[in-house]
Formats: C-alpha cells, structure tokens, sequence
C-alpha cells in the first residue's frame, strides 16, 4: 500500500498535477497526524514495530517540504478559525502527536521548536499514569517473548517466531473488534497461553512521557489535548464506560497538568472507532474540538468543530505533499458513523 502511494504521488507531482492543484483548487486544512519517530532506525524492537512512524531526518526533510506549500497553525489558530471564524492562510497544517511516547519529548519536540510548530500532543492518561504500555505493545510484547514455537489463534496455526508479526496483527485486529478482548485479566490470559511473564524486564516505562516531561513541554509551548484514559476502542465500549473513560481522562489532566484540554482525539481514531454517540458524550464533558484519524482533510470556513480530520503523517514528502493537493485520495475513512447509541 504504501508503495502504490507513493507512486501514485510521484505521478501527480511529476506531472505538474499537484502544484496547479494546490494553486486552483478550495484552501484547505491538512493536520498530520505520527504517534512514534525513530532517532534511528528500530530493528528488533520487542514492542510493537509497526507503531513507529519516520525517522527523525525523515520528519525533518518532510516538514521542511510542507513549509515551503503551507503555513503551520497550532490549536489556538484551529479553535479561533473555527469558533472566531478568524481567516487561515490558503494553505494551512498542523501537526499532532497521539498516546504519550517518551520520544515526543527527546526527538520531536526539539525538532518542532526549531521549525516553530506548535503540536497538539494528545495524551491517553492510563499508560503515563500506570507506568504501563497501550494495549498494542502488550500484545506485540507477548509474542514476541513467546518461547512456542507454534499457538493457534481463530482458527489458524502460527509459526513463531517466523510469523509473529502476523500473528502481532490478527490479535491487534481483534482486539480493536472483540467486546471481551480488551482488559487486563485478558491481556494475562494471552501472556499465560502464550508462556510469558508480562513486562517481567521492568522495561517499558522508559518508552512513556513522564509527567514532569509533559509539563516541560506545556511550559515551553506544547499543547496538550485528551487522548482517553484507556485507549480503548469506544465502539465497543457501552456509553456509561465511555462516559467513565472520558472522565477519568479529564479529571487525571487537570490535576496532573493544572489544564482542561479543549481538544479530544478518538483512540485509534477512524469512523469505525467510535460512534454518534461517543461524540455526544464528549461534546456534554465540554471538549470543544474532537479529531478522528486517516478521514482526510479539512475545507477552510466550513471545518466541522466535532470531526476534526487527520492525515497519516508517516509518509514520504512527495506523498505528503500530493495529499496536500488530492487529500480524497488518500483518506482510508470515507464517512462519519451512522452507528447507534452501543
């Protein structure tokens, strides 16, 4: 996939398609959205891979690129554009950072500040809380310290290590789908199954913000927006757990950082993540901007306050700069939730 998009890219850039494009066509608002940069290459990580975006050269090269199309906004500029409707340059983007890795703080920001970037950082209360990893790293964590040498899951027999990054992938996808896959009696069910004292190495903590980083980052400009407590899936989630998530998320927040977040970003965060009536929750908690992930770009003067769209920002300048100019290409969620009140 990510081959075919940038080629895909390439064609509309080389051909001269995109620059005409970002010139003719209605202004928008692209926000790019990374979770983890490398400061070098990751081989061999015993967490999961796949959750790590470019490298830090890479970021730079890109952001660099998008300077030269677009002027950065942060989230006061989106808020007063929104609310104030206070006029955005023809070209505009920010960048926003999800669930809290300590590489926010040691590789990205430093790089931001330089480029004078102001990110949202969305934070999942949970993790930096407990001293704990997300759900994903548990799962990647398990199999990857698998002593078996083959485990079934749904049916199907893995082989490991050669196909632990499959098998990685069935349990994240079912995870994301599974009512009773989620909580911390079934992540040890995984680990027992699979042969494996969770976390015995006391490693993982290294790989979270700390709260005394992430008030270093709001001291020197950083905002922070919500990012749940648990990062869990609401879709599956009954609305009073949601309600209770939101809460807790909100309540950590304030008396950890002293703020109360105007801006909420759904975990995982595409149309199949949380439903109409997550957003009611979340608009009756009092967040004023809420952003989903991979829908797309946002129209200038008629951005919705309560879909706020994300693009992938793991992508090569070329392909960031073509979805500058055909952001509907490349967008995986075509359309909001029409699902009911689960």
């Amino acid at each position: 996939m990510a081959n075919k998009k940038l080629l895909v890219s390439r064609v509309i850039e080389w051909s001269g398609l995109g620059l005409l494009a970002r010139q003719l066509r209605q202004p928008n608002l692209i926000i790019y959205n990374f979770h983890r940069i490398r400061s070098e290459e990751i081989l061999n990580s015993q967490f999961d891979e796949n959750v790590f975006g470019i490298t830090a050269g890479q970021l730079e090269r890109l952001l660099k690129t998008l300077l030269t199309y677009a002027e950065p906004i942060g989230e006061e500029e989106i808020y007063n554009h929104i609310t104030h409707r206070r006029p955005l340059t023809r070209r505009s983007f920010a960048v926003t950072f999800d669930d809290g890795y300590s590489d926010f703080y040691e590789v990205v920001w430093p790089l931001l500040r330089s480029l004078n970037i102001k990110p949202i950082l969305f934070i999942s209360t949970e993790a930096v809380t407990s001293r704990k990893l997300w759900w994903w790293d548990q799962i990647a964590y398990i199999v990857k310290h698998s002593p078996l040498r083959t485990w079934t899951w749904e049916g199907r027999k893995f082989h490991l290590p050669e196909e632990s990054g499959k098998l990685i992938l069935s349990l994240q996808r079912s995870y994301k789908t599974d009512v009773d896959f989620g909580n911390s009696k079934s992540m040890i069910t995984l680990a027992t199954q699979l042969g494996v004292t969770l976390f015995a190495e006391k490693n993982d903590s290294d790989q979270i913000l700390t709260w005394d980083q992430i008030r270093i980052l709001i001291s020197e400009g950083v905002t922070v927006g919500a990012h749940s407590h648990r990062h869990d899936i609401f879709s599956k989630m009954t609305l009073e757990d949601q309600r209770q998530d939101l809460e807790q998320c909100l309540s950590i927040l304030m008396q950890q950082l002293g703020v109360r977040p105007k801006s909420l970003a759904w975990p995982v965060g595409g149309y199949p993540h949380f439903t109409s009536g997550s957003v009611e929750i979340a608009k009756s908690l009092g967040f004023e901007m809420i952003y989903s992930f991979e829908t797309g770009a946002n129209s200038l003067n008629s951005v919705n306050p309560y879909n706020i769209k994300r693009v992938n920002g793991n992508n090569h300048p070329v392909v960031a700069c073509a979805e500058m100019a055909f952001p509907e290409i490349f967008q995986q969620y075509k359309s909001l939730p029409t699902i009911g009140e689960h």
